[in-house]
């Protein structure tokens, strides 16, 4: 794929060689939806991204503002719609962008939010644009989502930022779909200097306390892997009312509202689509701040379940640095102990056994971020054992060091939490001897 500019604001984007697929053209330009915009000629539609497939393109990369300016204009200027009728204008929300490593909403991508709406709002009047809300919903209207993933750098998809590896460009791709026929009908795809990118976590995914794969995440990304004319996945369609009420209980969190984030929350809770982690964590959350240990235990203790289910729980406790002690920090502690608590106790009633994975920051040598992550596992399993001595004999630790980032930017503070996790998996006892590695000990500990 190349893009070339055809003005300060417009990039036209052609599908990349090799995908093997038709390139598919757009209706004539009098039926475009930007049918205003200054274009040389109509666009040609892009086949999605695709992420994690090797990038063997080449392609400029833009400012990270410019880029988003042309990914705008490029997504109206391909939206397959018939013009708005007299006096009417086309509804359109805008569905939070999402990193695609981490799954997470972050500054890039609020910030890519932000930008859109701005420009959507004051250069096109025939769109309406609506907060992404359950009234907005009952329109039926257009929505707008996305989101950034790095190139493929040599290290592999999620290492994002060494000492000896340049930072990489970011591919930002977006679709929009249209909520009345289930189809996709505009898709672009730009590329924005790595530089220019920030992928800290929002506050709301900072203060998160358990990660782990989310099916309404999946069919996010399954809805913008996808062509022109394509539907909609059924279960991002099916769930996007939960998700707008998802996204009311992160505004009211970050504002402080923390009675509104809880309300939003339980509703969010109560909907066929409620078992996701985002739920679980913001009720958490909103108790937490609220003063309700009770309730907050109890959504805490779902979010577990949720995934013991799926087969993958991170958690993210903050290790003294240097140690497999946790922070010393006491309501901090209290926590801690709510939350192993709950994990002993849902495990150890269960069938099922335990691999405890330890995880560190690429800060310092990896040999030693082996280690400190492998004593912080062992650790931890103390501790779970402690608490239900039923699992003596049903869980097994281990630590990978930093082989598996999902922030990875090693700024090793709570904006990249989730590399210095622990994380649990559900493993059928038959296997357990499987998950064991030597104890190689070192009297020195500076990992990360």
């Amino acid at each position: 794929m190349r893009t070339e500019r055809t003005s300060d604001a417009v990039a036209r984007i052609e599908p990349r060689a090799g995908t093997g697929r038709a390139t598919r053209r757009a209706t004539p330009c009098g039926l475009l939806l930007a049918a205003t915009l200054l274009l040389a000629a109509c666009s040609r539609s892009e086949p999605p991204f695709r992420a994690g497939a090797e990038v063997q393109e080449s392609m400029q990369a833009l400012p990270f503002e410019q880029a988003v300016g042309a990914l705008a204009t490029a997504l109206l200027a391909n939206a397959r719609l018939e013009p708005p009728a007299a006096g009417a204008r086309h509804p359109l929300i805008v569905d939070p962008w999402i990193d695609r490593v981490s799954g997470s909403q972050v500054e890039a991508t609020r910030a890519i939010e932000v930008q859109i709406g701005s420009l959507v709002g004051q250069g096109h009047p025939e769109i309406e644009l609506l907060p992404f809300t359950t009234g907005s919903l009952e329109r039926s209207p257009l929505i707008l989502l996305g989101a950034m993933v790095p190139e493929q750098p040599p290290g592999g998809l999620a290492q994002r930022v060494s000492s000896d590896l340049a930072t990489p460009s970011y591919r930002i791709w977006g679709v929009i779909g249209d909520l009345r026929t289930g189809r996709i009908v505009s898709q672009a795809s730009v590329l924005a200097m790595g530089a220019d990118v920030s992928i800290k976590p929002a506050v709301f995914f900072r203060d998160s306390p358990a990660w782990m794969p989310d099916s309404s995440v999946a069919s996010y990304f399954r809805s913008i892997d996808r062509e022109i004319g394509d539907a909609l996945d059924p279960f991002y369609v099916q769930s996007v009312q939960t998700a707008a009420l998802v996204n009311d209980g992160i505004k009211a969190y970050e504002a402080g509202q923390y009675d509104r984030a809880l309300e939003a929350y339980t509703r969010a809770g109560q909907s066929p689509a409620g078992d996701q982690a985002r739920v679980y964590n913001g009720l958490y959350m909103a108790n937490q701040a609220l003063r309700r240990p009770d309730a907050a235990e109890r959504a805490f203790g779902r979010a577990v379940d949720l995934g013991l289910r799926n087969g993958q729980l991170a958690v993210k406790f903050v290790f003294q640095p240097g140690s497999r002690r946790f922070d010393r920090d006491q309501a901090t502690r209290a926590s801690y102990d709510m939350w192993l608590r709950q994990i002993a106790s849902q495990t150890g009633s269960s069938n099922l056994c335990l691999d405890v994975i330890g995880h560190a920051s690429s800060t310092g040598a990896e040999e030693q971020n082996r280690l400190i992550s492998r004593q912080r596992a062992d650790y931890v399993k103390a501790q779970l054992i402690a608490r239900s001595p039923r699992l003596r004999d049903r869980i097994v630790s281990r630590g990978v060091g930093s082989q598996n980032p999902i922030v990875g930017t090693g700024a090793d503070d709570e904006s990249d939490l989730l590399d210095r996790r622990v994380e649990f998996r559900p493993v059928p006892c038959t296997r357990l001897t499987a998950f064991t590695q030597p104890d190689t000990r070192l009297p020195s500990l500076q990992g990360g």
